[in-house]
């Protein structure tokens, strides 16, 4: 944990980074108008039919400036909802599953918004649109492939901007040097009416055939699996049918530390301790294993630490 002690702690550094604003949403339209411009530039360049019209009429550019404006107006709410998905407390697969619904989500929304668009600019000035089903399939249909590209570029757009904005306070602050701990006269243990086997003994994982019994300090890390968890022994993996509440509740709290919705670790395990963005931070274990902290649950380890 020797790298800790250089992030420090602050109120603000517990806040999500804000940079979805005004500034976000201007910069996605500034970016969907070139984008627009230029593939309508491409179409009427390719274009060698009799009648050629100017490159300026509205007919040759608007119709390509309409799709990019609709993602200019999904961009920054598919940032927010990034932005707000616990995504250091979910497992790889659940990500990737978030991550596919996400993308359907915003293709389905922007071929809609799309639709509706054409419809009412090819029918304008008459408020309803014309045929807005069969322009909401030609974009899922022609556009699907292009619209999964725009959906990953804003993604990593927003986890890079994420992490660049949550790197300066962690490198700018510092921690204050830590006083001496006066010597404190020992004071007699209060007994107490929880079972001293469950406090100081070995632990018991009971299984379908078999009960082990483990000592909490040998426990390196408890993670959830489904309706199950695991409870990682040094080389031994038990897999018990409980839930990571029961087994928190089990556990010596002065010993284990829950981290996440999904995790339990031993601080004697923990190797060191990275600053990640929102707040977070990455817990690295004496075996390698990789962890993220919880909105909920950081503050636990810290106080701590």
């Amino acid at each position: 944990m020797g790298r800790f002690s250089s992030f420090p702690m602050s109120a603000t550094q517990h806040q999500r980074p804000r940079f979805v604003g005004a500034r976000t949403w201007l910069a996605c339209f500034v970016i969907a108008t070139v984008l627009g411009i230029g593939v309508a530039l491409q179409r009427w360049s390719a274009y060698h039919g009799p009648n050629k019209p100017a490159f300026w009429n509205a007919e040759v550019i608007q119709p390509q400036l309409i799709p990019w404006y609709a993602w200019a107006a999904i961009a920054p709410l598919i940032m927010i909802a990034l932005d707000r998905l616990p995504w250091g407390e979910l497992r790889a697969w659940r990500r990737a599953a978030l991550y596919v619904v996400l993308a359907i989500l915003a293709i389905s929304l922007h071929a809609a918004i799309t639709g509706l668009a054409l419809g009412w600019w090819w029918s304008f000035p008459s408020p309803i649109p014309v045929a807005p089903a069969w322009h909401i399939a030609d974009q899922l249909r022609n556009r699907t492939t292009l619209s999964l590209l725009v959906v990953w570029l804003i993604a990593a757009t927003y986890h890079a901007r994420a992490r660049a904005s949550a790197l300066p306070a962690a490198q700018q602050l510092q921690l204050p040097p830590v006083p001496p701990v006066p010597a404190v006269p020992a004071v007699p243990a209060v007994p107490t009416s929880q079972p001293s086997a469950v406090r100081n003994g070995p632990l018991a994982l009971r299984a379908a055939d078999r009960v082990w019994f483990v000592d909490p300090a040998d426990i390196d890390w408890i993670e959830a699996d489904g309706d199950y968890v695991i409870v990682h022994a040094a080389t031994a993996h038990h897999r018990i049918r409980e839930t990571v509440s029961s087994i928190e509740r089990r556990v010596p709290s002065e010993l284990l530390v829950r981290v996440s919705r999904s995790a339990i670790v031993n601080l004697s395990a923990v190797r060191e301790m990275q600053r990640w963005f929102r707040g977070n931070f990455v817990i690295i274990l004496r075996d390698g294993t990789r962890l993220t902290t919880g909105a909920r649950y950081r503050d636990r380890i810290v106080r701590r630490i």
